[in-house]
């Protein structure tokens, strides 16, 4: 009888010190939200980066989608939304656990001048000047030239969101899906970090442009 009640006593205590583990790791297993990238665009849409990420619970981890029903996975993912953003989803572990992981993006909370999608192109860029002049001399004839050096541009931001300004060089309107920019007699291209910009005129007795050729300076 004694052995029975001892047996039954150790079964109770492993059950209860089992019961506790599982409450603790449900207790500690969460999901957190990271986002790696938002731009506010001038056309009213915000382009967000971002993963969910489970912590202290078993992995592999399964993901249910609710909202948007589309996605698949911890990510990473990226949206383009022109409204507030709810996500929703359920997220189990391998032992079971479940957490219902809701978030909301407000859009009308966003600093639109915090990301502003300019920010990563405005700074100061050292550039490889190409500097071509075509003009007509003393006997009438058209002689090219052609000189080589450097110079540093500061590209910033009008009040305009989808103007941008060169330093000594016109206001100029920015596409940010092709990178290019342009104005008259002037135009560009970002690529990655570094920036082209070519700016020309012509007169009655010739005609003259500059090619920068910059990387931006950190």
């Amino acid at each position: 009888m004694n052995i029975l009640f001892k047996i039954l006593f150790l079964f109770v205590c492993f059950s209860f010190l089992s019961c506790e583990k599982n409450t603790k790791e449900n207790i500690d297993f969460n999901v957190d939200l990271k986002i790696t990238d938002l731009i506010c665009y001038p056309d009213d849409i915000i382009h967000i980066s971002f993963l969910i990420s489970p912590a202290n619970g078993i992995a592999p981890y399964t993901f249910k989608w609710i909202s948007p029903d589309t996605l698949d996975g911890s990510g990473p993912f990226d949206l383009d939304i022109k409204s507030n953003l709810y996500l929703h989803a359920e997220v189990c572990d391998a032992d079971s656990n479940k957490i219902d992981f809701q978030y909301e993006l407000l859009k009308d909370t966003i600093d639109f001048l915090l990301y502003d999608y300019r920010n990563r192109f405005t700074g100061l860029y050292l550039c490889n000047v190409k500097y071509n002049s075509t003009e007509n001399n003393s006997v009438g004839e058209f002689i090219t030239t052609t000189t080589f050096y450097k110079d540093t541009i500061e590209i910033s931001k009008p009040a305009d969101i989808s103007m941008l300004n060169i330093s000594n060089f016109p206001v100029v309107s920015f596409n940010y899906k092709s990178l290019s920019f342009e104005a008259y007699h002037t135009s560009g291209r970002f690529i990655g970090d570094s920036c082209i910009h070519i700016y020309y005129f012509m007169t009655p007795v010739g005609s003259f442009n500059w090619t920068y050729d910059g990387k931006k300076l950190k």
